[in-house]
């Protein structure tokens, strides 16, 4: 299996554009922009971080992989 090539913080998309990215549209209808926007604010920056680091692999931008995380911890909020 070949090595993961780590990505690089440019590589990460920007806000606007994953908020009208289609696998984040179920989160948008369920829990509204603004709780969507601050949850993908944290978590955007903490993949920042990772890729800073070299911890972050490139997979890990697809946007269906954000939206899945975003999820978990919308998920989690509500519950708390």
């Amino acid at each position: 299996m070949p090595p993961l090539t780590p990505a690089r913080a440019s590589d990460i998309a920007s806000l606007d554009s994953l908020l009208n990215d289609s696998a984040l549209a179920p989160h948008l209808e369920l829990f509204g922009r603004a709780q969507v926007t601050a949850a993908l604010r944290g978590l955007l920056a903490e993949l920042r971080q990772r890729a800073i680091s070299h911890e972050l692999p490139r997979d890990a931008l697809r946007s269906e992989m954000i939206a899945q995380e975003l999820g978990s911890r919308l998920a989690q909020a509500c519950a708390a």
